[in-house]
């Protein structure tokens, strides 16, 4: 009981920093370290943040849930402390946390980089002026975009579970069976069998509901060429962040995070489940990817349109593979001869001794910030 206390209590904090809307973000970091005799938070925050931080702690521990502080302290001796640092947590850190969770970083970058073979997809693309969206159901990497559920369930948190999923499989209103009814022919499951069902009905829940397109920081590295661009038979698109107008996709530029392990999650049955930052995170395998994420939220219907349109202005640049053969160049020119994509440079690559990406002369300044123009 001490350590679900600890737990609840804990994810209700981060609920209320989440809540409060700033232009800024309250925090970048937070980890919090929960077991028999500790229950700490530690935030890394800006110095001008860490007074509103206290009041949110002093609001949510010993105002809006304070009866569950109360049991903590005067039955069990806890109680919550808070430690600020000035500074990004490290792999070691994070693996000492019980929980962890981080607000995902925007690119300073202002050129993201998209690698594609030619083929349909392709194709669409530059004909229509439109990303796809992917949903991360379809990712090739089984780990990305999930995580753990850790959970301390009672009969009537199991109960409750299984009865409201039961509840959406009945068409006729007339034919819903009372809870009552339901527990007197409902086997409880083992947790570990409740953990697996509360984990895919979270994913299939939150996370089949997105839909993800990705790019690049690097331009010039050799893996991500081999990977998604046809053994560099294919091409990499450069994409202008601060191009904006309201008729199109505008750039978020999200910085993708990499750990050594999945995020993990306390749930604690009241349907809070703050799980925002998991399609920005990927096990250190793909680090190399120097990947930035667009995500979007989709209504699931079988209408779903996953196609969204960019400017075609933000395309400023298309950079041949090194061995993207004459007859694939001129499909792409002839797809973008259109007037809609104006002061695009078409950039020959090619790969040196020291397996190097080495590009033709250019116009873009590739490696500007946004700050640049």
């Amino acid at each position: 009981m001490k350590k679900k206390l600890s737990k609840e209590i804990g994810n209700y904090f981060l609920n209320e920093l989440l809540a409060i809307k700033n232009e800024d973000h309250i925090f970048y970091e937070i980890g919090s370290i929960i077991n028999e005799t500790t229950l700490n938070f530690i935030i890394y925050a800006s110095t001008d943040n860490c007074k509103t931080i206290r009041k949110v702690a002093e609001e949510t521990f010993y105002k809006k849930y304070f009866f569950i502080s109360l049991v903590l302290e005067k039955k069990y001796s806890l109680k919550p402390k808070i430690k600020f640092v000035n500074k990004k947590f490290s792999q070691k850190d994070i693996q000492k946390f019980t929980y962890y969770y981080f607000i995902p970083e925007k690119t300073n970058n202002r050129y993201v980089f998209k690698y594609i073979s030619i083929n349909e997809n392709l194709k669409k693309l530059l004909k229509n002026n439109s990303f796809w969206f992917n949903s991360p159901k379809n990712f090739s990497d089984i780990t990305d975009c999930k995580f753990e559920i850790d959970t301390e369930p009672s009969r009537k948190n199991i109960l409750d579970f299984y009865y409201q999923k039961q509840l959406h499989n009945f068409n006729d209103e007339n034919k819903i069976m009372k809870i009552s009814d339901f527990e007197n022919t409902f086997e409880y499951p083992s947790n570990k069998q409740f953990n697996a069902d509360l984990l895919e009905h979270q994913y299939n829940g939150t996370i089949s509901k997105l839909g993800v397109t990705c790019f690049s920081e690097k331009y010039d590295n050799k893996l991500m060429w081999d990977n998604y661009a046809n053994g560099s038979k294919g091409v990499c698109l450069i994409f202008d962040t601060i191009v904006s107008n309201d008729k199109f996709y505008k750039f978020e530029g999200t910085k993708v995070k990499y750990s050594k392990t999945l995020p993990k999650y306390f749930f604690d049955a009241s349907g809070k489940m703050e799980i925002g930052h998991i399609v920005f995170s990927k096990t250190n395998e793909y680090k190399f990817e120097n990947e930035i994420r667009e995500c979007l939220s989709f209504q699931i219907n079988d209408k779903i349109d996953r196609n969204v349109q960019f400017n075609p202005i933000a395309l400023r640049g298309i950079i041949f593979g090194a061995s993207c053969t004459e007859n694939n160049k001129e499909i792409i020119k002839q797809l973008i001869s259109k007037k809609k994509y104006i002061n695009i440079e078409l950039i020959e690559s090619s790969i040196d001794s020291k397996m190097n990406i080495k590009l033709s002369k250019h116009n873009i300044h590739l490696k500007d910030k946004k700050g640049n123009s």
